[in-house]
């Protein structure tokens, strides 16, 4: 069985990340999506990644979020 089934499960996953972002206490999250003939565009307003976060995304299991509440991501993957 595939873990994610479908072609287009890379548009879920940026939107679950952009949910579990960080954001400064005085910012509305915002997320846009722009799309054009080749090529598909996702921005948002986080903080951006700390260095724990990045270590995280390069392993397997080692998310910044375990443990924690409020996120939406759970296998621990990250976007590989």
């Amino acid at each position: 069985a595939e873990l994610y089934a479908g072609h287009v499960h890379f548009v879920l996953e940026l939107i679950q990340n952009a949910d579990d972002n960080s954001y400064a206490p005085e910012v509305t999250p915002t997320l846009r999506i722009r799309a054009a003939v080749e090529q598909i565009e996702f921005s948002n307003n986080e903080r951006g990644f700390s260095e724990a976060n990045v270590l995280a995304l390069c392993s397997i299991g080692e998310s910044t979020k375990a443990g924690s509440s409020g996120y939406i991501g759970n296998k621990g993957i990250g976007f590989k």
